[in-house]
């Protein structure tokens, strides 16, 4: 086995692996959520609050650290379309905003009693989705996509294996389909000129 291949099983294995457990993470912050009744009367509170005033996101990590995970999953419900439109706002990518959004959440839990009230809560989360999306920036940077297509025409044309070269200065398919649409329009414009 090359070093190569064996860096690629690598790879897998720990892409297989993170995978797995944020789909623990998504599946746990969907069950607090499906766990939480919808209706007033049948909620239960672990700390008293008026009828029809809605708790405070202080009480509600509060009610957290003391077991109360409907309280977690109102949180949740609070934030998480704003955290998710947040992340995507800066990654431009949706399944990466809502990715992010998951962590978010699963940090805030993780480190719940280290929140500092002084602080508001909506500072404190943000903060976390700010930082998890810089991190995914720097990331992106790091990584290039790389086109397959030079390196398969090489091979066509030669006939002979070829070696794999990242550097591919090849346009990526998307955009050449792009330009030819984009030229098959002002032809046809073009064509409609007296």
């Amino acid at each position: 086995m090359s070093v190569a291949s064996l860096i690629l099983a690598l790879r897998c294995a720990a892409i297989e692996t993170s995978l797995l457990s944020l789909m623990n993470v998504l599946t746990s912050i969907d069950e607090l959520i499906l766990a939480v009744p919808k209706k007033p009367e049948e909620a239960t509170n672990a700390m008293p609050a008026a009828a029809d005033e809605p708790r405070s996101d202080h009480r509600l990590l509060e009610a957290t650290l003391a077991g109360d995970e409907g309280a977690f999953a109102e949180l949740v419900r609070r934030y998480r379309k704003q955290i998710t439109n947040y992340i995507y706002r800066v990654t431009n990518d949706y399944e990466t905003a809502v990715d992010l959004s998951q962590e978010t959440f699963l940090r805030v839990f993780r480190a719940a009693e280290r929140y500092q009230t002084d602080y508001a809560f909506s500072t404190y989360i943000y903060r976390i989705a700010t930082n998890l999306a810089i991190s995914e920036l720097r990331l992106r940077k790091r990584r290039r996509l790389v086109s397959l297509t030079g390196f398969f025409l090489r091979r066509e044309q030669t006939g002979e294996p070829a070696e794999f070269d990242p550097v591919d200065h090849l346009p990526l398919q998307d955009s050449t389909l792009v330009a030819g649409e984009r030229r098959a329009a002002i032809t046809r414009a073009i064509n409609t000129l007296p």
